[in-house]
């Protein structure tokens, strides 16, 4: 049935040796509800011959693409449904699951790739960050401490220097501070903080997310971008337990957002436990 192009089945050879050439095949067919599926499920078995349509869905946020999941009648079965304008999709419908949904394959897409060898989750990475896939920055962040080799390294110093892209560049000082890389790493996300010192830390996601193309803006940070960055940096300075941090939070608590004390003054009890 797979060859015969039936989703349903694409998908559950996924799960079963032998079935790779016919999915390999698949994964550069001209529909692009069965390459998809066919590129996900050969991802399963471990095979990079469909790295490229893997890439484009990865990368699928630029054309506005969402996923969500179709199951058989009983069940059993299901697929991936490739939904077109999603943004304006889940505007219409006040709606944000479907782009919540589509983040979470693509996320776990990554997770995947982090199965492959060194060298093929690298160029996928690569290619996250050179399309600037901000909402697939952090996580990619927390993959790459996590492997924490020679060439991660290199790479996170790189993206530290990166002119045009304040997102790619913090993410990138804050993950060589977690790995205690020697560098200005730890001053620039220090001087970034303290120009954060307004910013509400609390920020909920808005019930529609604006579409890619209203966030495609290099050196724009939306809110919630700058919120969960912020704290991500401030939890950093907590670990770290040191004179410098406790003054850093000291100085945020009386000079900052008023909103943001009482979970400042929280981090800060952390610190001195």
């Amino acid at each position: 049935m797979a060859k015969e192009k039936d989703l349903f089945a694409i998908n559950l050879l996924g799960m079963h040796k032998g079935g790779e050439d016919v999915l390999a095949s698949l994964s550069s067919d001209l529909n692009r509800q069965i390459r998809f599926n066919a590129a996900i499920a050969l991802l399963k078995r471990r095979d990079i011959r469909g790295m490229p349509t893997i890439i484009e869905i990865l990368l699928s946020r630029r054309l506005d693409l969402g996923f969500a999941p179709t199951h058989s009648q009983g069940k059993s079965m299901m697929h991936w449904k490739v939904i077109p304008s999603a943004s304006a999709r889940a505007k219409k419908d006040e709606d944000n699951s479907i782009l919540g949904v589509s983040q979470a394959l693509r996320e776990q897409i990554l997770m995947d790739c982090l199965e492959l060898e060194h060298s093929h989750f690298m160029r996928v990475t690569k290619q996250v960050f050179a399309y600037n896939q901000r909402d697939l920055v952090p996580i990619l962040i927390h993959l790459l401490c996590n492997l924490n080799t020679d060439d991660v390294r290199a790479f996170l110093k790189e993206k530290s220097e990166e002119i045009g892209a304040p997102f790619i560049r913090q993410y990138a000082n804050l993950a060589l501070c977690q790995l205690k890389v020697d560098g200005p790493f730890e001053d620039r996300l220090i001087e970034w903080i303290k120009k954060q010192k307004d910013t509400d830390i609390i920020r909920f996601k808005p019930l529609v997310a604006k579409s890619s193309s209203e966030t495609s803006f290099s050196f724009q940070l939306t809110p919630q971008e700058n919120s969960a960055l912020l704290i991500e940096s401030l939890m950093m300075i907590v670990e770290k337990h040191d004179e410098s941090g406790i003054d850093l939070l000291l100085d945020v608590i009386r000079n900052g957002n008023e909103k943001n004390r009482a979970v400042i003054a929280g981090l800060l009890m952390k610190t001195l436990e």
